[in-house]
C-alpha cells in the first residue's frame, strides 16, 4: 500500500513529491541442506516500509537545483519470525541510487542533491551527488538485481560511500540523441565487507510459497 504526491507551488518555481509505501503480507519459507533437501520451514511475516521525499527549485526555464531523500527499511533482526527489508518490486537502472547502479531501494538510504541546465534548445547538461547508508548493518547492501552485493553484521558502520555523475545529452535529431556522462565513487566503511551473506537465517531460507499483500 502507499500514497504519493507531488506538485508546483511559488508560481511553478518551487517543486516537491513525496511517498510512502507500506508492504505487508506472509512468506513461507523452506530451508534446504547442501543436497538440496528440506529440512524445515518457516513462516515469516512481511513489515516494511519505503520512504521518498524531494523538492526542486527552477529559475528561469533552463536551470533547476533538486534535493532528494530516499529511505528503505532493512531487517535489523534476521532472526526472529519478521521480514522487515524493503522490497521495490521493480527496480529502475539509472533512475534513482545513481548511474553506477551499486545500489538500490532496500536497507538503503540515498541523500542526493541535482543541478540541471539546459544551456541550449539542444543540450541538457546534469550533475548529481549522491550519499549512501545502511539502514542497519544487520542486513545486507543491495545492488540493482536485489540481490545482496555484501554483508557482515560484525560491522557497525553504515555509511557507505558516495557517487558522483556528471551527464550531457544533445539531441541531434528527432530520433537520436547523444549522450555523455562520467561517473566516480568512493567507497568506504561497510562498501569494504566481503563475507557473502549465506550464514544469516533469513538468507539460508529458499522460497517455497509466497503470500503478499501489499
Amino acid at each position: 500500500v502507499g500514497v504519493h504526491a507531488k506538485g508546483r507551488v511559488a508560481d511553478g518555481k518551487l517543486g516537491y513529491n513525496a511517498e510512502l509505501v507500506y508492504q505487508l503480507g506472509e512468506k513461507t519459507m523452506v530451508a534446504r541442506d547442501a543436497g538440496g533437501n528440506i529440512t524445515g520451514s518457516t513462516d515469516m511475516d512481511i513489515a516494511a516500509y519505503g520512504l521518498v521525499a524531494g523538492a526542486d527549485y527552477r529559475i528561469g526555464e533552463s536551470f533547476q537545483l533538486k534535493a532528494e531523500g530516499t529511505y528503505a527499511s532493512g531487517d535489523d533482526d534476521p532472526g526472529d519470525d519478521t521480514i522487515s527489508t524493503f522490497n521495490p518490486l521493480f527496480p529502475f537502472g539509472h533512475a534513482y541510487q545513481g548511474h553506477l547502479d551499486l545500489f538500490t531501494w532496500r536497507n538503503n538510504h540515498d541523500l542526493a542533491f541535482h543541478v540541471q541546465a539546459k544551456p541550449a534548445e539542444d543540450w541538457w547538461i546534469g550533475i548529481a551527488a549522491h550519499f549512501f547508508w545502511l539502514d542497519t548493518t544487520d542486513d545486507a547492501w543491495y545492488g540493482l538485481n536485489n540481490r545482496p552485493t555484501r554483508f557482515d553484521p560484525t560491522v557497525n558502520d553504515e555509511y557507505l560511500g558516495w557517487e558522483l555523475d556528471i551527464s550531457a545529452k544533445h539531441w541531434i535529431t528527432l530520433l537520436g540523441t547523444l549522450a555523455l556522462r562520467y561517473t566516480e565513487s568512493a567507497r568506504v566503511g561497510s562498501l569494504a565487507l566481503t563475507r557473502s551473506p549465506s550464514s544469516s537465517e533469513h538468507s539460508s531460507l529458499s522460497r517455497s510459497e509466497e503470500h503478499t499483500s501489499e
